[in-house]
C-alpha cells in the first residue's frame, strides 16, 4: 500500500511539475531542462549533481538513505548508503536522505552542488515555495547545511530518473554496517548508472 500510494504521489507531483514548469527549473544556467522526458541531466560546469534518496518502512519505522554523485560530464564520483534514525514518515525519511547527503557531500569538498531527488515536497520546502510547520526542524537543519555551500540548488526529477539513489537507499548495507561509502561503482548499481549515462548522450 505504501508502494502503491508513492507511486500515485509521484504522478501527482509529475503533473503539478509539468504545470508549473515555466516558473521553476527552466533556466538553462543550471541546465535543468524539463525532466518530464524521464532523462537524467548533468550539471553545468563547475557543480556536481548530487541524486538522494530515502526509504522507509511504516512498520518499524527504519529509515535508510542513499546517494550518488556525478560530475558535469556524467562521470561518477562517488555514492553513499547509510542507516537513519527512525523516522514518523516518509517525508521525514526523504529529508533525512538529503541533509545526510548534504553533510557527505560538504565533507568531501564539494561546494556547488545540485541536490536531486524524486520528493516533490522536499522540494517544494527547500524552495520556499510552500510552508510546513510540521516539518520545520527538518528544513531548518537543511537549510542550516545549504549556508556551508558556495551555491546550490534543490531540484525535483521523476522516480525513474532517480533510480541509482533508490537501489542505493534500499539495498542492504554489507556487515550490518551504519555507513558504506562506494569509491567505486558497486556491482549492483552499474545497470541503473549505465542507463542514466546513455539518457543525456
Amino acid at each position: 500500500m505504501e508502494r502503491a500510494k508513492h507511486d500515485v504521489e509521484g504522478w501527482n507531483s509529475a503533473q503539478d511539475y509539468i504545470k508549473s514548469f515555466q516558473q521553476y527549473g527552466g533556466q538553462e544556467t543550471h541546465n535543468t531542462r524539463n525532466q518530464t522526458q524521464a532523462e537524467w541531466v548533468r550539471p553545468p560546469t563547475g557543480w556536481v549533481k548530487c541524486n538522494y534518496d530515502g526509504s522507509y518502512n511504516p512498520l518499524t519505522q527504519a529509515s535508510k538513505a542513499g546517494w550518488v554523485l556525478r560530475d558535469d560530464e556524467g562521470t561518477y564520483r562517488g555514492a553513499g548508503q547509510a542507516v537513519g534514525v527512525s523516522t514518523n514518515s516518509a517525508l521525514e525519511s526523504e529529508f533525512q536522505a538529503l541533509i545526510m547527503a548534504m553533510q557527505h557531500t560538504w565533507s568531501q569538498g564539494y561546494r556547488r552542488v545540485i541536490f536531486e531527488g524524486d520528493c516533490k515536497r522536499v522540494e517544494e520546502l527547500m524552495n520556499n515555495k510552500t510552508i510546513s510547520f510540521g516539518s520545520f526542524n527538518w528544513i531548518r537543519e537543511g537549510k542550516a547545511w545549504q549556508n556551508r555551500f558556495s551555491e546550490v540548488t534543490f531540484t525535483w526529477t521523476s522516480r525513474s530518473t532517480n533510480q541509482p539513489a533508490d537501489i542505493l537507499a534500499t539495498t542492504r548495507l554489507p556487515n550490518n554496517s551504519l555507513f558504506q561509502y562506494h569509491f567505486y561503482i558497486p556491482s549492483f548499481l552499474t545497470n541503473a548508472l549505465h542507463c542514466n549515462h546513455f539518457q543525456f548522450h
